[in-house]
């Protein structure tokens, strides 16, 4: 006779990440009607994501509202440091802009918060066996995505000084021959770096540069 495993090892793990404790009470009671899901944690962007990863989850389901770029982080942080686990994005609202920031992040579904049950248990039942899930109501918004490009960042609004820091960076200068050239010290050019990323969602010199080109932003 072999090992005896534990109910909730044979099950499809879930995290569940929201910034309204209430809403995440809401999806773990929903997920605990599923025999082969089992949820074993909620976590907010004030938890430490390696607090997550002790409970090893095989998802991380997050539930998106009006914080997005908090949960953006516990994404990223999260896949970071939980080996494998895969992310599925419940989106309140389906714009261009949201959806492109969680594409970015790499969430391997997409499904809508006003969806019915069905198609969320789908979704993750979907990913968890190494596949991409998208809702239905969201293939316009995200063909439209596709179509203006993924990491294009269009949408997002940059200020004059962040255009001229980005159109510097994207000539190859230096953080020293950007501060000399705006007349400002390099730690100001560090934090121009740093918002201008945020806002971007784009962490690499390289990425930086494809979307000053793309954009019209380089002189």
């Amino acid at each position: 006779m072999g090992p005896q495993i534990e109910p909730s090892k044979a099950k499809i793990r879930l995290m569940i990440a929201s910034t309204l404790s209430i809403s995440a009470l809401t999806l773990a009671h929903s997920i605990g009607s599923e025999e082969d899901l089992h949820v074993v944690g909620t976590i907010s962007p004030e938890t430490r994501s390696s607090d997550a990863c002790k409970d090893d989850p095989d998802i991380l389901l997050v539930d998106v509202d009006k914080q997005r770029r908090e949960l953006l982080r516990v994404i990223e942080e999260t896949q970071k440091r939980c080996s494998g686990v895969r992310p599925i994005a419940i989106l309140h609202r389906a714009d261009d802009a949201t959806v492109r920031m969680f594409l970015r992040v790499g969430v391997r579904g997409l499904v809508m918060k006003a969806g019915n049950s069905t198609a969320l248990f789908d979704a993750i039942r979907t990913v968890h066996h190494g596949h991409r899930y998208l809702d239905t109501g969201l293939s316009d918004v995200v063909m439209n995505v596709i179509q203006s490009g993924a990491v294009s960042g269009r949408n997002v609004e940059l200020t004059n000084r962040e255009q001229q820091v980005l159109n510097l960076i994207a000539g190859g200068r230096t953080y020293k021959e950007i501060a000399s050239a705006l007349t400002v010290s390099v730690k100001t050019v560090e934090t121009y770096r740093t918002r201008i990323g945020e806002k971007l969602q784009l962490r690499k010199r390289k990425a930086l540069v494809e979307f000053a080109i793309a954009n019209g932003l380089t002189n």
